[in-house]
Parts: C-alpha cells; sequence; structure tokens
C-alpha cells in the first residue's frame, strides 16, 4: 500500500514545502543569516519608506517627460517634498547629492 501512495500519501497537501522552508531557515541561522525580526513601529517605517521611493520614482519619470514648464516646477517641488520626507525617516539618496529642488531642470 505504501508503495501506491508514494512518500507524502499521508502527509496533507503543503507539508514538504513547509518542511524545505524550516531546513532553509535552519541553514541560514547556522550561517549567523537569521531573519531580522522587526517591531511594528519598524515595520511602518519600512512600509511608508518604499511607499515614498514609489512616487519619487515615479515623480521623477514624470519630470523627465515633462515639457510643460508650470508642470515640470509642481514635480518639482512634490519631488522635493518626498525627498525631505523621506530625509526625515532616515533615508539618503543614493547618490549622496540631493534630487531636483524647485525651480532647478534636470537636462
Amino acid at each position: 500500500m505504501l508503495s501506491d501512495w508514494g512518500y507524502t500519501g499521508n502527509v496533507a497537501r503543503g507539508w514538504e514545502s513547509k518542511s524545505v522552508e524550516e531546513q532553509i531557515e535552519a541553514a541560514r541561522t547556522r550561517h549567523g543569516e537569521s531573519k531580522a525580526r522587526l517591531t511594528p513601529e519598524e515595520l511602518e517605517i519600512v512600509r511608508k519608506r518604499d511607499s515614498l521611493l514609489l512616487q519619487r520614482t515615479r515623480v521623477k519619470r514624470e519630470l523627465e517627460n515633462c515639457g510643460d514648464e508650470r508642470y515640470r516646477k509642481t514635480l518639482s517641488e512634490g519631488l522635493a517634498y518626498l525627498e525631505a520626507q523621506l530625509s526625515a525617516l532616515g533615508w539618503k539618496n543614493e547618490l549622496g547629492a540631493p534630487g531636483l529642488t524647485p525651480g532647478t531642470e534636470s537636462v
């Protein structure tokens, strides 16, 4: 009878993947790569930062493709606001330079 069912005949579906996940986690722990446990407050900061970074990317893309000077100014002000919010969360621009500030052009 066991040969008909194979290795996982009486095991609930998904059991194998849980076992594999546990093995991977155990290996990481042995190698010092344990998961960082974040507090709810830290998770909220990470989510807010990620959201602001996505918005910043969208605004920068729109700014690059914008031809209307008034709209460009609005986008530049929005970008400065997003970067100020990110800086308040401890973010540093990847290039070490500030982003576009109101009134400047990206050319």
